[in-house]
């Protein structure tokens, strides 16, 4: 595939295939007088099988799924349409072979995952990456000379064992020490557990640091300079070169059948190396990274936790992993829409956050990759998503963006199967999505998928997460754009030309398209009190007036009055008129709260000082404030205040206000904390007013 020689690759593929079948049909009884007959009628013996006849076998014997069989055939015909230049299929086979690779590869490791039955790795989602406490062991007394060969020393005795001790590691030890834990923290399998193990030769040589994933093996050999300098690496390559062959033999005998990729890294820390080095280790198939990679990982672990282990093995192998599993399906599939607008197609579809988890990643620009745009995920959201949906009833009602890299759009192989036909431009129907790990980029939505796995010290939300993983289910709007040329486009238009919609837009239109909750209701009885002589013109609503000098809005003064339970039904006391018994707010009378309110601030219209501060959206929350507490006051002592009472109380306010600079109003009254108080201090004063000593006396106690 990377030399472009595309029937070649073809041909590895179907010769890879048609081996896998040949041993399915043997371990499920084919003999070499089985006979399998074509549609012809022609009888062909095991021997002189072919990739069509493995198929048939299988399906015959019940030893294949439906979705096996179809896509084996698509990967044995791919391969005779590309050897004979199908034109449209080689327009676009690059895309076709990634996904017959990933069909041969899914069908290998499953049955490899079937055989060796090997027991899952028990690692934390996520957390902040720590280094645990070394340089401390406890050892059988027999074992003290090999350890003192490698600078140990007893500390304190326990019988038949000691504790161990040993000096302050310096600067390599520790980056080896650091690049070992990660593996372990991402769940990496055959691992060097002791990770101030600095003579690991299980597999022949001593290595620094290893582990796989995915059928992928990693060889890590890391080296360091005491200060930030050159320093030639060749001898590393060279010194890799040499026990390669012996290495990968070795974990073919450790773990048969279960890495047939293997890769090799050389891992540095404070190198700057040379670009002869470099093409070197290019040309040697070794991949090169620097403690500037190793250390996002660290940092990225804390946000990404395990989520991170399939964007290391894509970085580090070039390939993206398949996911396993025991469902003898090499595809997701979702019911989903179909939309085609501009030449643009759009699926819109429900997934589950496990799946797609092991589907997605995310461009990073600190990672050095040079297509990277997207910010970095922030520890303190994932933690409050983590939180958010500990919640069981919590959701996200908003979509995720993403785009399906396996998806070719491609008619030989179609990703879509229609289930209608209307001939509009919307179809339903199921999308089949490849399983393969990183191969969704996420647009738009990262937080709240990561949010799905637990990011706290203490898995405190690993239970819940885990099964909210498989049952919820995600808005997603998945495009194409299989060049990768509209992606960054869309996560800038998203994130930046598409403004976030003002509050006060929503305000002014929920009244209109749902005039039947409390917050429709709420924001007629706004739109009302604007039209009113006391607050005309003096309340920014869009679509009706101007925001220019104008010291309230409609999202203010709307969130005050549901703040304080001004207008809903649940509180015998407000302001609300109509059948509370109804849950639709559409049936309540918008015209005797208006009133009332307007007949509560006009005493301040007219008055100057007080006009300046109670007509500002600050000032008329305290207001309001008072205004909840007057009508909780006239419904405890089962009466109306009198009209000389009313008088007594705004005046009151009024007097108090008087007293006060406008400037330190304003400023004591800029976060809602302070305006309580402010409220208080006014509630205390009415206290003090001839029959009004129970005044609000709920906010004392």
């Amino acid at each position: 595939m990377r030399e472009r020689d595309f029937e070649g690759a073809t041909d590895k593929i179907d010769t890879a295939l048609e081996r896998l079948l040949n041993y399915l049909s043997k371990k499920h009884g084919a003999k070499p007088e089985s006979e399998i007959e074509d549609q012809s009628g022609k009888k062909f013996q095991f021997p002189k099988w072919g990739v069509t006849q493995y198929i048939a076998y299988l399906d015959r014997e019940e030893m294949i799924s439906k979705a096996e069989k179809a896509a084996f055939f698509q990967v044995h015909n791919l391969r005779n349409k590309i050897k004979h230049q199908d034109a449209a299929t080689v327009a676009a086979h690059p895309k076709l072979l990634e996904r017959a690779i990933s069909v041969v590869e899914y069908a290998v490791c499953a049955q490899t995952l079937d055989e060796t039955k090997v027991a899952p790795t028990m690692v934390s989602e996520g957390g902040a990456f720590v280094l645990p406490t070394t340089r401390v062991k406890v050892i059988p007394r027999a074992k003290l000379r090999l350890w003192a060969s490698t600078g140990w020393y007893e500390a304190k005795s326990y019988g038949s064992n000691i504790e161990i001790r040993r000096e302050r590691y310096g600067k390599w030890e520790t980056f080896e020490i650091k690049v070992r834990f990660m593996m372990l923290k991402l769940g990496f399998e055959n691992c060097i557990e002791d990770i101030e193990n600095f003579s690991y030769k299980a597999l022949g040589p001593q290595i620094d640091a290893c582990g796989g994933s995915a059928g992928t093996f990693f060889v890590i050999d890391c080296t360091s300079k005491k200060k930030l300098g050159h320093k030639e690496i060749q001898y590393k390559i060279d010194d890799i070169l040499k026990k390669e062959k012996g290495i990968k033999q070795e974990i073919d005998k450790l773990y048969p059948g279960k890495y047939p990729i293997k890769v090799f890294v050389i891992c540095s820390e404070d190198i700057e190396i040379s670009e002869t080095d470099k093409q070197s280790a290019r040309n040697a198939g070794i991949r090169l990274i620097d403690n500037d990679e190793v250390n996002y990982w660290f940092r990225y672990y804390s946000t990404l936790g395990i989520g991170l282990r399939n964007h290391i093995i894509k970085s580090l192998s070039g390939f993206s992993p398949v996911i396993v599993d025991n469902e003898k399906d090499p595809f997701f599939h979702y019911r989903a829409f179909k939309v085609q607008q501009d030449g643009q197609v759009v699926y819109h579809l429900l997934a589950d956050p496990k799946n797609l988890l092991n589907l997605a990643y995310v461009y990073r620009l600190e990672l050095g990759d040079p297509e990277g745009y997207q910010r970095a995920l922030i520890r303190k959201k994932i933690l409050n998503i983590n939180g958010f949906l500990a919640t069981l009833n919590n959701y996200f009602a908003n979509n995720l963006v993403l785009c399906f890299d396996s998806l070719v759009n491609n008619e030989y192989w179609p990703d879509f199967e229609p289930l209608s036909v209307d001939g509009s431009s919307q179809t339903f129907g199921i999308l089949h999505v490849p399983k393969v790990a990183c191969s969704a980029e996420v647009i738009d939505g990262q937080h709240r998928l990561y949010g799905y796995l637990d990011a706290t010290e203490e898995q405190s939300y690993s239970t819940t997460l885990t099964k909210r993983r498989s049952s919820d289910r995600l808005s997603v709007v998945a495009i194409t754009d299989p060049t990768n040329n509209q992606r960054a486009t869309l996560f800038v238009d998203i994130n930046s030309n598409q403004t976030k919609v003002n509050p006060r837009q929503v305000w002014a239109l929920v009244g209109k398209v749902r005039a039947n909750t409390l917050m429709g209701y709420t924001a007629n009885i706004i739109i009302g009190l604007n039209d009113r002589p006391v607050f005309r013109n003096k309340i920014h609503i869009p679509g009706i007036n101007k925001s220019s000098n104008k010291d309230m809005n409609i999202a203010n003064l709307g969130k005050g009055l549901q703040d304080r339970k001004l207008l809903n039904k649940e509180e015998g006391w407000n302001l609300f008129g109509g059948d509370r018994r109804t849950v639709d707010y559409s049936v309540g009378d918008i015209s005797a709260p208006i009133k009332q309110i307007e007949s509560f601030f006009r005493p301040f219209l007219t008055d100057k000082n007080a006009s300046k501060f109670v007509f500002t959206n600050n000032g008329a929350n305290v207001i309001l404030r008072v205004l909840a507490e007057k009508l909780r006051f006239e419904y405890m002592r089962k009466k109306p205040l009198t009209a000389a009472e009313t008088k007594q109380l705004t005046k009151t306010v009024k007097n108090y206000l008087a007293g006060k600079e406008l400037k330190d109003l304003l400023r004591r009254s800029s976060n809602e904390a302070v305006r309580g108080e402010l409220a208080k201090e006014i509630m205390t004063v009415i206290q003090t007013t001839k029959g009004m000593s129970h005044f609000a006396e709920d906010q004392f106690d």
